[in-house]
């Protein structure tokens, strides 16, 4: 009995396939004035491909479901707006054309603390500033510890209001997933965004800017 509910644990726990865990959004929801989107991964530098991956995926799904979508590596590269500063990277983004932003991002477990605050789990302004502190935590210097736990953190961002549309993230993962994670982590992410109404299918593909 005692090596079956040990088996379930490691079932249930594994870290090679992630789980949505919680999802919080605005209302109303993703709105139809979203036409261009950038995907951002934030990774460490030595993930780059595990970076490139994911945004290129997403990228490629959101296409599918009718928005213009693009890669944040495609067309700022790898350190494009790594040293901008929140003004800069907002006035390179409105330059693109780009009225929303959605971030793929891994987080240790530790900073994903929940806490209810009426209505919303977390106000906005939680969300704008979560955002510009991802590089923070990832350069800690324990971040890629094999005994921690980590989360996947997907933030949809209004460039309009500054507001975040849609927090989701996953079950927390048992190591540090370097390979673990190619494609799954997108179409997890977009098929409860679809179950939410978060996103929809459009008639068509907005022209490419």
């Amino acid at each position: 009995m005692r090596i079956l509910i040990a088996v379930c644990l490691l079932i249930f726990c594994g870290c090679s396939s992630p789980r949505i865990s919680t999802t919080w959004k605005t209302e109303p929801v993703f709105q139809e004035r979203y036409y261009r989107i950038l995907v951002v991964a934030i990774l460490p530098e030595a993930d780059s491909l595990l970076r490139r991956s994911i945004e290129t995926e997403a990228a490629k799904s959101l296409s599918g479901y009718g928005y213009y979508a693009v890669s944040a590596l495609s067309i700022f590269g790898p350190k494009g707006l790594a040293a901008s500063s929140q003004e800069e990277t907002y006035l390179k983004l409105c330059n693109k054309g780009i009225d929303a932003v959605l971030t793929f991002a891994l987080v240790p477990e530790l900073e994903n603390t929940i806490v209810n605050t009426g209505h919303y789990i977390r106000p906005n302004s939680f969300y704008y500033d979560r955002m510009w502190n991802y590089r923070k935590m990832q350069s800690a210097p324990d971040f890629a510890v094999l005994d921690k736990k980590y989360i996947w953190e997907t933030i949809m961002f209004d460039l309009l209001t500054l507001q975040a549309i849609s927090v989701i993230r996953t079950y927390p993962l048992a190591d540090y997933p370097h390979n673990e994670i190619t494609n799954k982590l997108p179409g997890l992410v977009f098929k409860r965004m679809i179950k939410e109404k978060l996103i929809q299918q459009k008639k068509a593909l907005m022209k490419a800017f």
